[in-house]
Order: structure tokens, then sequence, then C-alpha cells
């Protein structure tokens, strides 16, 4: 597959105040970066490929990536994507996405 971005996966971290409550992160923070390639896609699109009902205007392909999950922040510059719906192959991964940012 030849990938034409890198992006940045970005997740909430969390830690365990002086009351043992687990906080979470105020703002996502960044994990990795990893090349992938983009393309736009839409929520007819999604319904018609897999039959998801899904807001979306992207997809992303990438390798097979466990730091990956739904509503996990994606990041390429100024443009912030959520992931809708992801889509597992055997060696790589498509992600169903929303541009927020």
């Amino acid at each position: 597959m030849i990938y034409n971005y890198t992006m940045g996966i970005y997740g909430r971290t969390s830690t365990v105040d002086e009351y043992g409550e687990t906080v979470e992160s105020a703002a996502p923070t960044w994990i990795k970066d990893i090349d992938v390639d983009k393309q736009p896609y839409s929520s007819a699109q999604a319904k018609k490929d897999y039959g998801f009902d899904v807001i979306c205007t992207d997809r992303i392909y990438t390798d097979l990536e466990t730091d990956i999950k739904i509503n996990t922040v994606i990041k390429y510059g100024l443009l912030t994507y959520k992931v809708q719906k992801i889509i597992s192959w055997l060696t790589w991964m498509e992600l169903v996405v929303l541009l927020i940012e």
C-alpha cells in the first residue's frame, strides 16, 4: 500500500489523583505518528459499501495499529479527525473518520 501522509495519533491519558479517582487529561496527548493513505469518503458511500450508518468525511488506510480505537483523534497539520468506525483486515485497517476541526 502506498502511504501519502504522516498523521499523529492522539489519546487521552489518565492518572489517579490523591483521592484515588481516575482523572483524564483535558486535552488529547500525542501518542505517535503513523503513515497513512487518506481519501474523501461520505456517509452515503459507507452505507453502500458496508451498511454503516455513520457520519464521516474521509477514510484512512494504515497498517494494523493497536493504539487506534473508536473516538481516537488523528491529526494532520491543522486538520483534526475523529475515528468513527474501524474495519480491520489481515495486515491493514480502514478508518472511517469525521473531520472535526
